[in-house]
């Protein structure tokens, strides 16, 4: 069973999201976020209970940037709750409903 690490994630903006992301190798990446290259601080990880380092984290999703409200470890953040994308919809669905085509 996966625990879901519960994180609040606060807007950020895109320059401080480029500038973290290039000062240092990330100490994670994934396609829409990464790890701070350098540890915050050290504390117990809520899913292995051991104590390790802990980083930023920052994520983008649909063109918005957002930062952890505290650092995470990597397993943290593999299981964090990302923010979602916002849905929106698709550009030839809107233009069918609007011209009556189905």
């Amino acid at each position: 069973m996966t625990t879901v690490v519960r994180v609040n994630w606060e807007p950020a903006a895109e320059e401080t999201y480029w500038e973290m992301l290039e000062a240092l190798p990330p100490a994670y990446m994934e396609p829409n976020g990464f790890l701070a290259g350098d540890a915050a601080d050290h504390g117990r990880c809520e899913i292995s209970g051991c104590f390790m380092a802990r980083y930023e984290a920052f994520v983008e999703q649909g063109g918005r940037f957002y930062r952890s409200s505290r650092p995470l470890t990597i397993l943290e953040f593999k299981n964090a709750n990302k923010p979602l994308r916002e849905e929106r919809p698709d550009l030839q669905d809107i233009a069918k409903t609007v011209l009556g085509i189905r």
